[in-house]
């Protein structure tokens, strides 16, 4: 760790590294062998929240949840609504 002149330590490249990492991590969707459904890491750690660890959740995601190259479409609740209202425009 190096410091700088009237500031806090300089964290160095090896941070950066790790944030970076960090962002890839939570842009992730992968599926979890439990329920076969994709999720991304913080949906994951919402689902079990009350079971286990965040460190915990996150090892799960990390080595036992695959890579899903597909990411689940949710369509909102109104969607005839919206649907309805784009025939309207026509």
């Amino acid at each position: 760790m190096r410091f700088r002149f009237g500031g806090p330590p300089d964290p160095g490249p090896l941070s950066l590294a790790t944030l970076l990492a960090a962002a890839l991590l939570a842009r992730e969707h992968r599926t979890d062998p439990e329920d076969k459904q994709v999720y991304s890491l913080s949906e994951l750690q919402e689902k079990y929240q009350e079971k286990y660890s965040p460190d915990t959740i996150e090892q799960y995601f990390k080595t036992e949840c695959r890579l899903s190259a597909e990411r689940p479409i949710k369509e909102p609740s109104d969607a005839k609504s919206s649907e309805a209202s784009c025939q309207d425009c026509l």
